[in-house]
């Protein structure tokens, strides 16, 4: 059965905390379905390895970012 999508990607962060190299995952779409979204500097084979295709019933699609940092307005 699949969990809702919140609670899945939620499951992932703490899956994949601490994972060098992953920026943020969300939500997203894939196909015109809801999914999961996994953002990275730069997608290794390492980190390949490391983040699943699929999620609690939930495509897992990861994308690279390059490095993000946080805003801050002057």
């Amino acid at each position: 059965m699949q969990a809702p999508i919140e609670e899945a990607r939620r499951e992932l962060v703490i899956e994949l905390r601490g994972a060098p190299g992953v920026t943020m995952i969300g939500i997203g779409e894939c196909d015109s379905l809801p999914c999961l979204r996994v953002y990275v500097v730069e997608l290794t084979a390492e980190l390949r390895a490391l983040i699943p295709d699929e999620h609690r019933g939930w495509k897992v699609d990861v994308r690279e970012s390059g490095q993000i940092e946080a805003f801050e307005p002057s």
